[in-house]
């Protein structure tokens, strides 16, 4: 895939046309070539998350021009038992290229049984950086169960990583509005996920009151540094997202791995 086609895939539902937008994409999608050219040809590297679903977050920061906010995902997908290159290598390229990087890696045997939304991301959407494509595989059907995943596993994720201590001491930093907009997002996009929208900017399938606050939410992403947003909002998006969630299982559900595919995995068995 050349430069051209690969920035048109990973912006493909932005809005647009927005030129300095375009000559944005340009550039991430050239770094994301060069990345892959350093993968031996054994293997593979693909792309998932928001630039899979062609919608990446850019913000105008002080300059004026698009700054990519979104994180890299990428799985790195080996042949044999191990990989044929040092991950520790790749990760360290890639983070002098992009600004936030995450690389998971696994083998082929179980890429091909992997499911769930992170099967979906690397399988059905997912973006070949290897001349070689992705490896055989069959296609992930999601359920809601796994939107319900989506939803729990991002809000546990950014507790854990500080963002209760962050609200409890007043933080007022861009980073911190910028983090709790990104996990209501997350919340919003989950919920949005039973009306079958699976990208943020899905808004024509969402329920009209969902699809409102990504519209805001997704508005007040490209400005950051403008007046900030009540970050309490994101206590009601969760409240109404359990809401819909236990109307749809018809009971209130305590986690989203008993009785599921996530009940076993390739790993191993999963605790909740």
């Amino acid at each position: 895939m050349d430069t051209t086609t690969l920035a048109r895939r990973i912006i493909a539902n932005l809005p647009g046309p927005d030129p300095a937008l375009t000559f944005a994409a340009r550039e991430v999608a050239d770094s994301l070539r060069k990345l892959g050219a350093v993968v031996p040809a054994r293997d593979w590297l693909i792309v998932g998350g928001s630039l899979a679903r062609g919608e990446p977050s850019f913000a105008r920061m002080g300059t004026g021009e698009p700054t990519l906010l979104s994180d890299i995902d990428l799985l790195y997908v080996h042949r044999g038992q191990r990989s044929a290159t040092v991950l520790r290598e790749v990760l360290g390229f890639a983070e002098t290229l992009f600004p936030a990087v995450e690389l998971m890696s696994m083998s082929v045997r179980d890429y091909r049984v992997v499911a769930t939304s992170l099967g979906h991301d690397f399988k059905n959407i997912g973006v070949p950086l290897t001349r070689h494509g992705v490896p055989p595989h069959t296609r992930v059907q999601l359920d809601e169960r796994d939107a319900y995943e989506i939803l729990l596993y991002y809000v546990m994720c950014w507790f854990w990583s500080g963002l209760s201590e962050s609200w409890f001491n007043g933080d007022a930093t861009v980073e911190f509005h910028l983090t709790v907009n990104r996990l209501c997002m997350k919340v919003l996009r989950a919920t949005a996920m039973l009306d079958g929208a699976y990208r943020h900017h899905d808004l024509a399938l969402m329920a009209p009151q969902v699809a409102q606050r990504m519209r805001s939410e997704l508005t007040w992403r490209t400005n950051p540094l403008g007046r900030p947003a009540d970050p309490g909002r994101f206590w009601s998006y969760l409240e109404d997202a359990f809401r819909r969630f236990d109307t749809r299982f018809g009971r209130a559900r305590p986690d989203a791995v008993a009785f599921s595919a996530y009940s076993q995995t390739p790993s191993g068995h999963i605790v909740a």
